[in-house]
């Protein structure tokens, strides 16, 4: 399956959420220690920039930036337009699965209500804008480490 380069994929239910219980929704929020746990194995550290886009509509990849956010990892991005928009531009995409070493560095998880609010953790970027652009023609964005979600 064709990704951006470096990508790692996160499952909606397997990564990015918990089993139910029989009182809850579908998708209840994964345990915070196991999720920074999962960004770690995926190589992403405290000073790595995550970039999470999928194939559909951005509900998914919204759910890890704000997952992201409310693990302590504020260096996050959704990538605009997501994988359509990047292949939409000619950028590269590769098939095979990234090497990836694990991080050593473990995030510290915060539930404040600062991270719990998505409007109250803006994301912000080298000269003040808080957009992420798609991407332009051949323009690749740098990223340090991103994540592919399923359009789920």
């Amino acid at each position: 399956r064709a990704h951006i380069r470096g990508a790692r994929y996160a499952h909606l239910d397997e990564d990015l959420s918990r089993p139910p219980r029989a009182d809850e929704g579908r998708h209840p929020l994964p345990d915070p220690d196991r999720f920074a746990a999962t960004l770690g194995g995926w190589g992403i550290g405290p000073d790595d920039t995550a970039v999470a886009y999928d194939e559909g509509s951005g509900a998914v990849a919204a759910r890890l930036w704000w997952l992201l956010g409310w693990v302590g990892h504020e260096r996050r991005a959704v990538l605009d337009g997501g994988f359509a928009a990047w292949q939409g531009a000619a950028l590269p995409v590769e098939q095979k699965q990234p090497a990836c070493g694990a991080c050593l560095r473990k995030l510290a998880h915060s539930t404040s209500s600062a991270a719990m609010n998505p409007i109250c953790a803006p994301l912000g970027r080298a000269g003040g804008s808080n957009d992420i652009d798609p991407p332009g023609p051949r323009r690749q964005l740098r990223l340090r480490a991103s994540c592919e979600l399923s359009g789920g």
